[in-house]
């Protein structure tokens, strides 16, 4: 049976998943999760979360998916120590490759799940990941009911999202709050640029997931785990959301037209959409919360009810000599010992111990069957009864937990060298994105990285087979996976021996080529480089969410010079701003007149680059230098605006 999963941003939001009918619930601590605004659980509460979840035999999920440092590699370690040793979660919801590997090599026991940030939408990409150490993987929202399928039949968990927000740049690789505010989609911080207006209209913000009406598929599909998104929503709309898939997932049924609507009544922009999951991408999958949205979710009152509680039988024993309780629930049973007194006037009657006995309230547990067995003569204080109650229910309860504690993992990751050559590069590093409008590469370049979908033989002939390396889009479908090898082996035979990679998920694909990492493999800490040199990379990018500094690696690269790229998306935004152009070029215009160029990638997915191109030539750099070329004529020119990004 698939497990439906929710979301708890603090505890009343907990209590509202498990009324409805939640079988798991995922919540993060105060630090390392990618809900930084959300009210989160410090240790403390926790203990108290993974409590309630356990006693009545639902799991608990902590995310621990944000990318860290070296600095912070200790902390997050030290979080990870507190979750192992309290037993507290099921299972660690993780995104940092490097954390993960440390988490593994300290913790083995504890259970990893893949996070939507690490951007594995193919059944490649769910094997690679399992082979580091991922029990389970949360599919990209990005992916389609074939690809879903196929990442099923890799006999790896796969949990899906069905409801809540879509994010309109791929996962895990948006980069346009961290460097327009400096606040990090993968330190969970995101200030959701998406949401706001463009010269034109709300040209990045999509409609919320929902995908009610397919419940009976991923069902049969043997879809793991269902997941809602939304830790920085309210208990009312927990529950409610919640509630409407456990009555959907009871009956294996889609949801009727009526129910549909309720769900977008609780919250929606605009309506829904299911675009991703049916490969229908384009205008009618972008919304914007309307007024008349917000009057929907006003009028629809929401009221949290159901219970948590556990039936339990109490006996109990009262003689002159010894005096016991005993709760019992299922097959698990708990008895406290205690004395009564031989009564000197009238004793305490059998009715007055029974109403003791069931006074239940405030334990987890409502009374069931109630039984007394007394002798005569005795008097049992209503303290004491009421004491042996408490330590009975207390000691069940624990028995309970305990029972339903997380199992540990058997599972161990394990980073496999792959079959690459070895090329590494000594210098800087050119990357065309416009290799058509026939920029001339210093004599000193060391590498040129030309995008797979630019390529031709014209190109190769301009640059030269053996310096230049093919960039590969950031998601390949399995389905896309035939095209890409295809023209992989035309480049070998043009001489091209070199490939930049920009997913885990793509590295099977590039057997017999040098690979390299690009940025968005979001390498922000050694061990993460360290994770890649082992495969046998010849070069990797560190993340320009870091200073170069961050990340020790003789393999590693830095952007210093160009345009970063923010975002990759699935939809064609060129085509929401200007309609389809022959150059696959547009400018997305800001409130503030900033203008980022748009371009197309592979299969009609764009690129949006920064507003301001990065400078840090005049910084010193201890990895190989990148240079990102789109329109520039020049290089190596100061431009009169720029950004350091991250480095100080």
């Amino acid at each position: 049976m698939s497990e439906l999963l929710s979301p708890a941003g603090n505890m009343s939001c907990l209590e509202a998943a498990l009324k409805a009918g939640a079988d798991a619930v995922y919540l993060g601590g105060t630090a390392f999760g990618a809900r930084a605004f959300a009210g989160n659980f410090n240790n403390e509460q926790l203990i108290e979360a993974s409590e309630k979840v356990h006693f009545i035999g639902k799991k608990l999920y902590v995310t621990v998916n944000t990318l860290v440092t070296d600095r912070e590699m200790e902390s997050a370690l030290e979080f990870a120590d507190f979750l192992y040793n309290n037993k507290v979660c099921d299972g660690i919801i993780i995104q940092d490759l490097g954390l993960a590997r440390e988490i593994k090599r300290c913790f083995p026991a504890l259970t990893l799940h893949g996070s939507t940030q690490m951007c594995v939408h193919s059944a490649a990409g769910v094997l690679k990941a399992a082979q580091l150490g991922m029990e389970r993987v949360v599919i990209a929202r990005e992916a389609n009911r074939e690809e879903i399928k196929k990442c099923v039949l890799t006999g790896v968990e796969i949990e899906a999202f069905i409801h809540g927000a879509y994010c309109v740049s791929q996962s895990g690789g948006c980069l346009m709050s961290s460097f327009i505010g400096k606040r990090s989609g993968n330190r969970g911080e995101c200030a959701q640029p998406c949401r706001l207006p463009y010269e034109g209209g709300y040209h990045l913000s999509l409609k919320d997931m929902c995908l009610a009406r397919y419940i009976d598929e991923l069902l049969d599909m043997g879809v793991a785990s269902f997941k809602i998104e939304g830790r920085m929503k309210s208990p009312e709309y927990v529950y409610s959301v919640t509630k409407a898939y456990r009555t959907l997932v009871d009956e294996h049924r889609p949801a009727t037209q009526k129910e549909y609507e309720g769900l977008r009544n609780i919250f929606s922009r605009s309506g829904f959409s299911a675009g991703y999951y049916l490969s229908q991408k384009g205008k009618d999958m972008f919304g914007v919360r309307r007024e008349e949205d917000k009057l929907l979710t006003r009028e629809t009152v929401t009221e949290v009810m159901g219970e948590t509680e556990k039936t339990v039988d109490i006996f109990g024993f009262f003689g002159k000599e010894k005096a016991y309780v005993t709760a019992m629930c299922g097959t698990l049973s708990f008895t406290a010992e205690g004395e009564c007194f031989t009564a000197t006037g009238k004793g305490t009657e059998k009715d007055e111990l029974i109403r003791r006995l069931s006074k239940t309230g405030g334990s987890g547990f409502k009374a069931g069957n109630v039984s007394v067995q007394a002798e005569d003569g005795i008097f049992m204080p209503a303290s004491a009864a009421n004491d042996l109650r408490r330590k009975a229910l207390d000691g069940l309860k624990k028995e309970i937990i305990i029972k339903n504690s997380p199992a540990l993992s058997k599972h161990f990751g394990e980073v496999k060298k792959e079959d690459m050559l070895f090329l590494p590069v000594k210098g800087d590093i050119y990357r065309i994105y416009n290799p058509e409008n026939g920029f001339d590469v210093p004599s000193d370049a060391s590498r040129i990285d030309i995008p797979l979908w630019k390529f031709n033989e014209s190109i190769a002939k301009r640059y030269g087979g053996e310096k230049i390396s093919l960039l590969l889009p950031r998601v390949i479908t399995t389905g896309e996976e035939t095209d890409i090898k295809e023209k992989l082996e035309k480049a070998k035979k043009l001489g091209v021996k070199r490939v930049t990679v920009t997913n885990i998920g793509h590295i099977s694909l590039c057997g017999g080529f040098a690979v390299y990492g690009d940025g968005n493999l979001n390498v922000t800490n050694t061990h993460t480089a360290k994770i890649y040199e082992d495969m046998g990379f010849s070069g990797v990018c560190v993340s320009p969410e870091v200073t170069p500094k961050a990340v020790k690696t003789d393999i590693g690269e830095y952007p210093v010079y160009g345009r970063q790229v923010l975002m990759h998306t699935e939809n064609c935004i060129i085509k929401n701003i200007s309609g389809c152009v022959k150059d696959c070029k547009a400018t997305l215009t800001d409130r503030m007149g900033a203008r980022f160029p748009v371009q197309g990638e592979y299969n009609h997915r764009n690129l949006i680059f920064n507003f301001l191109p990065t400078y840090l030539l005049d910084k010193d750099v201890p990895h190989n230098r990148l240079f990102v070329i789109t329109d520039e004529k020049e290089v190596k020119g100061k431009p009169k605006e720029f950004t350091r990004g991250y480095c100080k």
